[in-house]
């Protein structure tokens, strides 16, 4: 049996294999049998390692601590649990993006760049706010804040499903383009440009503009990462020392 609803699916604990760790999220009966399992501890929450069937083919062993608990065979059925695989996932999803930005967290996304990389055509940015100390000792850091949220909100509504957008460190930006040209990757990054520089941002009843630069690299096969990077942070370092607001390409 499996239940499931938009937060959480749970399974009978008939259906877990050996060695796999749950928690009990419900009873689906209420028995005496059950009432006395709650004192034992056996009770919603709580995390229980699977053992398997006892010598006899009888008896359903859960571990709980250091104690086996003996279940019949047919109160497992009405157990329902969810694997602590979930939890991790859960976690891992959960913790996966900046807080404060919403886009991918460099540690989380590096794994799933480095396996987009060898799958050509691909392209990477690199996209820095102009002058952000500036605006952090103007405004103050509340202001930042309201910045680097903007600036990725408009990031991620200008992208594709199939790109990603991570935050890389402090104001700096990284753009995976899978499946895309050097050409295609810069008009891409040429619009988000645009409509950065074309935003009104309002913060203590004043208004105010930001602009972006953007160093973008088409990747060829079989090279490593780190030189990678650098080869998109040289075009972003092109951008900035050349006048700020807009896109230059590593060729």
């Amino acid at each position: 049996m499996k239940l499931s609803n938009n937060k959480l699916t749970v399974y009978s604990l008939k259906l877990i294999p050996p060695g796999e760790k749950v928690e009990i999220i419900y009873f689906t009966k209420e028995t005496p049998f059950i009432k006395q399992l709650r004192n034992l501890g056996l009770k919603e929450g709580t995390i229980v390692e699977v053992f398997g069937k006892d010598f006899t083919g009888t008896k359903f062993l859960l571990k709980l601590n250091e104690s086996l608990i003996a279940l019949d065979n047919e109160l497992i059925n009405s157990i329902l649990v969810k694997p602590l695989v979930n939890r991790y996932l859960a976690l891992k999803e959960k913790y996966a993006y900046d807080l404060l930005t919403g886009c991918l967290r460099r540690d989380y996304a590096e794994e799933i760049i480095k396996k987009a990389l060898v799958q050509p055509p691909v392209s990477i940015g690199l996209a820095d706010i102009d002058n952000f100390k500036a605006i952090n000792d103007s405004y103050g850091h509340l202001c930042g804040d309201l910045v680097l949220k903007e600036v990725s909100r408009i990031l991620q509504n200008n992208l594709r499903k199939s790109d990603l957008v991570v935050r890389w460190g402090g104001e700096e930006f990284l753009l995976l383009f899978k499946r895309t040209t050097l050409d295609l990757a810069f008009r891409i990054c040429d619009r988000i440009r645009r409509a950065i520089s074309e935003k009104d941002i309002e913060y203590d009843g004043k208004l105010f503009k930001v602009t972006l630069s953007f160093g973008v690299y088409d990747v060829p096969p079989l090279r490593p990462m780190e030189v990678l990077l650098k080869e998109a942070d040289d075009a972003l370092y092109q951008a900035k020392k050349t006048g700020k607001n807009k896109v230059v390409c590593c060729y």
